[in-house]
């Protein structure tokens, strides 16, 4: 499994500086559809692209740890990834808390302090999927503070999951068969890719087909596949391999102008921008000729400004969405220039991010042990279910309200008024704690009036 790299255009030192550009062009149309999904119907397929480039970055990582030591260290790559994801995660998550308790009503707070906990756990996808009640492609006063994290969900959860299968794979392809493990690793994401593909196919529409990890994760497959291809790849002429750069930006771009996602868009609907992320990712891959830092569209996507976005783009995705979120609820529906500040908001958080979190983390400080980091790691998403329980906590006993007492009179009025009973006898006693116990009107009625006061029932998720 031996190859090498050497710089080229869109590579820094060996490096993809070109898929930095990558992200920033999935991160984009998601961005844009929170100023108005009417300004790029398809803006969540960006998601689809994230998918497969992680996809590629994963398996590619793994395959020069291989090509490297002759091995892949799984204890080191996690501590690589956990150094990498779980410090601006965690602090998101901990800003996301401030917001709904200072933005949100508190008859919210119990399905924030879900969220909360299932994203700190990696696992929210499943819990909207479970919950079968729409995820929101774009954030509103209704929007959970957390729903974007589902998609970080489904990256985290193949993150574990394929190094395990892809080490396993390679292992066995060496020491039973003694051959070069190439074959079976692509023949395990081919395999991944279509199961997942048709499940996502064949699904009902819904909340379980749009954010299953097991209806998502034939991207991510589509990826590693691409990385598995890339150690010995298919030589292109300049000529083809810009065509083929081209021709991705294209269809990512026409996704994006005119697909609406819906319940069933994981699927056929998912296959453009997935493919067109392919694409893009292949023609620097599969070109082995020379080039130039003039070359399109790899030398628009490695240009600095470009390269710029895309290094923040993964605290962005994670900022922006809680920020809407709380000042929909705060201010109500946001105009589009209120909500262009507030994602600049966003980004400033995000540089910050990167500046004061990520670069040190990046640069080695502190120089633990990859067993070291991950036991610092796994407090870190304890602090965060610690949290969400606590949220749960916060509500619990409810207030009483001024409303609440004159509805529970009102319904008991309602339970005793009836032919044949005085209200204030000794059946109207019995009568009333009898519907308390079996949890009738008496008890029912003053909660249906507080959600009639505050206008809204729960969290209101909606998939358009």
């Amino acid at each position: 499994m031996a190859t090498r790299t050497r710089p080229h255009a869109g590579t820094d030192s060996g490096h993809r500086t070109d898929l930095l550009g990558l992200a920033a062009l999935g991160a984009l149309p998601l961005l844009l559809v929170a100023v108005g999904p009417d300004v790029v119907p398809g803006g969540p397929v960006g998601v689809d692209v994230l998918f497969v480039l992680v996809g590629f970055l994963v398996t590619a990582t793994l395959l020069a740890e291989w090509n490297r030591a002759g091995q892949v260290g799984l204890t080191t790559f996690y501590a690589r990834c956990a150094r990498r994801l779980l410090p601006t995660a965690v602090l998101v998550l901990a800003g996301s808390a401030l917001l709904v308790l200072t933005g949100l009503p508190r008859s919210r707070w119990p399905e924030a302090g879900w969220d909360l906990l299932t994203a700190g756990l990696g696992v929210l996808n499943w819990r909207l999927a479970a919950q079968d009640a729409g995820v929101p492609v774009a954030p509103d006063a209704a929007a959970g503070p957390l729903a974007q994290h589902w998609a970080l969900g489904v990256a985290v959860q193949f993150l574990v999951l394929w190094p395990a299968l892809l080490a396993a794979v390679a292992v066995w392809a060496v020491r039973r068969e003694g051959r070069d493990p190439r074959r079976p690793l692509l023949y395990a994401a081919g395999l991944l890719t279509a199961g997942s593909f048709g499940w996502a196919v064949l699904a009902a529409p819904g909340a379980p087909a749009f954010v299953g990890t097991h209806t998502r994760v034939w991207e991510p497959a589509l990826g590693a596949g691409l990385a598995i291809l890339a150690l010995r790849p298919v030589g292109l002429s300049r000529r083809v391999a810009t065509a083929l750069g081209w021709g991705g930006l294209g269809a990512i771009v026409v996704a994006v102008l005119t697909l609406r996602p819906g319940p069933g868009s994981a699927g056929v609907a998912a296959l453009l921008p997935a493919l067109g992320a392919a694409a893009v990712i292949l023609a620097r891959t599969c070109h082995t000729g020379t080039t130039t830092g003039d070359d399109r569209p790899v030398g628009f996507l490695a240009s600095r400004p470009v390269r710029a976005a895309g290094r923040i783009c993964y605290p962005l995705l994670l900022w922006y969405w809680p920020l809407l979120v709380a000042a929909h609820a705060r201010f109500g529906d946001l105009p589009a220039v209120a909500a262009v500040a507030v994602l600049c908001g966003a980004v400033l958080l995000a540089v910050l991010t990167r500046r004061y979190v990520e670069a040190p983390l990046h640069a080695g400080l502190p120089a633990w042990s990859p067993v070291e980091t991950l036991r610092i790691a796994a407090l870190l998403p304890a602090a965060v279910v610690i949290g969400g329980l606590l949220l749960q906590l916060g509500v619990w006993p409810p207030r009483p309200t001024p409303s609440s007492a004159a509805g529970r009179r009102r319904a008991t009025r309602l339970t005793v008024g009836r032919p044949g009973r005085r209200a204030g006898g000794p059946g109207a006693r019995d009568q009333s704690e009898a519907g308390r116990r079996r949890g009738g009107p008496a008890r029912r009625l003053p909660a249906q009036l507080f959600l009639r006061r505050g206008g809204r029932a729960g969290p209101g998720l909606s998939l358009r």
